[in-house]
């Protein structure tokens, strides 16, 4: 693989020999001269390929013009420092587009694309026909073409009314994608369109100003693509409408490690499950200024994780106006129709009370229009505002499973759950005071029990603490409080009279086993303090029950309250 060079006096004086160039085929590349038809020429002979001009693809009119070349072969592409494709003003098309061929399909070809560095302009193109919020905000440069986008690779062919993947892979890295300075008032589309490739990787990218979003990735438009693999690292997406949006299915997907500026919807997953268990991981992406950091409808099988939004709340191009039609659900993480994942370790740092509303939440759980989200758990997310940490939908979420989640704000509101089935297991024990568990009888029986959340005890260290609170009354005999933790028990000793009391312990990790401290203190002085020592399983739930017991049936005795935390 070619990889950046200089020092050849041929065509462009950019690449080594053997090396294409477009001036090789008749481009200019001075950014004046029309250079369509030469790219179109340098673009289906493939191989190794770079460039070092400005080249202009120039305005042809609705559904005519753009650089739209046939994927014959391999493309190998490295830029200049000073390469440029640029859109004449009211280009209605789009600049750089790669079609599979049947034919070479029909020989069992099916090549690979690397296209790395330099810079494609959509600034002066014209709106497509498909951008969003156009009615709020209507584009600055309407176009009749259904895409305008900046580079468009199209990979998969048609066989009478089925649809196969004719590109083995793509990769686009380094990239300057450019639209203006705000998607509100940007031209074009998408920036980077890539569909029906076998394997994508898009990473090390800049997308400024998406009007529709900075990368578009897709599958085929009908049907299964189970080999799809989707890796999208490393990116920055900056002032873009949306960022990075995939649809149709990949069977793995990796998004890791990019930042969203002011981009409302950073990263948008939509229509995975079909491929039979997506799989895939969505982690530590940074948003600022955003809607929703990661969007995930219809997915299934994906862990998300460690993903990030600083003053969340976008602005229009102004950069002080609150936008108009993103204003609810504003989240960090949402989730519609999804199925069995793992959303943990999110976190909502900062917000911008005017852009991001009132209704803010590190994860959203809904249907939308892809059925209940089910199955998932969620865990251990953070918010550091004032907001709700994870909300359930009613009627549109269930049997999810919720624990760890919440932050240090005293307006923070941990979990709203509304799913009937769905469990929270970080939901304290409580009861009222008017409770009586036990009344004339001199048996042992139990007060309270209540669980210690699964996952809670898991590494060596790992510890919850409970307290139970209580009142004795009667003065005909003695009483005696009861703990177990686990299958351990701990009798305290008899105490007499009237009073109330407070048992409260610690259970810590420590190897593989459990350290349990237990304290009881009565009102009439009374203090005892007890430890044990039992095995656990790592990450398995653990019952704690308070049980009480009467010499004298004439006496009470009662537990008011049990909190696990």
């Amino acid at each position: 693989m070619v990889r950046h060079a200089a020092g050849s006096s041929l065509g462009g004086g950019w690449a080594p020999a053997g090396v294409s160039q477009p001036e090789h085929f008749g481009a200019v590349g001075d950014g004046i001269t029309d250079d369509t038809a030469a790219l179109i020429r340098w673009m289906e002979h493939g191989g190794e390929m770079s460039a070092d001009g400005t080249y202009l693809v120039a305005y042809a009119g609705a559904d005519a013009g753009g650089a739209y070349a046939r994927l014959l072969n391999d493309v190998d592409f490295f830029a200049g420092p000073n390469c440029r494709f640029v859109a004449g003003e009211g280009l209605d098309n789009d600049i750089l587009r790669y079609t599979a061929e049947l034919s070479v399909y029909n020989v069992g070809k099916r090549p690979s694309i690397v296209w790395r560095g330099g810079v494609i302009d959509s600034t002066l193109q014209a709106n497509s026909t498909i951008i969003p919020n156009s009615t709020a905000y209507p584009p600055i440069r309407p176009g009749a073409s259904t895409t305008t986008d900046g580079l468009y690779i199209l990979g998969w062919v048609q066989i009478g009314d089925a649809y196969f993947s004719a590109l083995d892979s793509v990769t686009v890295e380094g990239v300057t994608f450019t639209s203006g300075d705000h998607w509100q008032t940007a031209g074009g589309d998408s920036q980077l369109f890539i569909s029906g490739a076998k394997s994508t990787t898009v990473r090390d990218n800049e997308f400024v100003a998406g009007r529709d979003c900075g990368f578009y990735g897709s599958g085929l438009p009908s049907g299964e693509m189970p080999e799809w693999t989707c890796s999208v690292v490393d990116n920055v997406f900056r002032a873009c409408n949306w960022g990075g949006a995939i649809k149709r299915q990949p069977r793995n997907l990796v998004m890791i490690g990019n930042r969203g500026i002011n981009t409302p919807q950073m990263l948008v997953l939509s229509g995975l499950s079909g491929a039979g268990g997506t799989g895939g991981v969505i982690a530590n992406n940074v948003g600022e200024q955003a809607w929703q950091v990661v969007r995930m409808d219809d997915v299934s099988g994906v862990e998300c994780y460690g993903n990030v939004s600083i003053n969340h709340g976008p602005l229009l191009a102004d950069g002080s106006t609150p936008m108009q039609v993103y204003t609810a659900y504003n989240t960090v993480v949402r989730m519609q129709g999804c199925r069995e994942c793992r959303v943990h370790d999110n976190i909502l740092a900062s917000v911008n009370p005017a852009a991001a509303g009132t209704e803010r939440m590190v994860v959203h759980l809904n249907k939308g229009d892809f059925g209940p989200t089910t199955h998932c758990d969620v865990y251990d997310n953070r918010a550091f505002a004032g907001t709700t940490v994870i909300e359930e939908r009613q009627d549109e979420a269930d049997f999810n499973r919720f624990w760890g989640n919440g932050g240090p704000d005293a307006v923070v509101t941990p979990v709203i759950l509304r799913g009937t089935s769905s469990i929270n297991r970080d939901a304290l024990t409580l009861w009222s005071s008017a409770t009586t568990a036990t009344t004339g009888t001199t048996e042992t029986i139990e007060l309270r029990a209540a669980t210690v959340r699964a996952r809670k005890l898991v590494r060596s260290g790992d510890a919850v603490t409970f307290t139970a609170t209580g009142n004795a009354s009667g003065t005909a005999g003695s009483k005696r409080i009861t703990l177990r933790v686990g299958s351990s028990t701990v009798n305290f000793p008899l105490v007499a009279g009237e009073f109330e009391w407070v048992a409260d312990g610690t259970v810590t990790t420590t190897g593989t086993s459990l350290r349990v401290v237990l304290r009881l203190v009565t009102s009439t002085g009374q203090s005892f303090v007890r430890s044990i020592t039992a095995g656990y399983t790592p990450g398995a739930e653990w019952p704690i029950t308070v049980s009480g017991g009467l010499t004298q049936a004439a006496d009470t005795l009662t537990c008011t309250a049990l909190r696990i935390s």
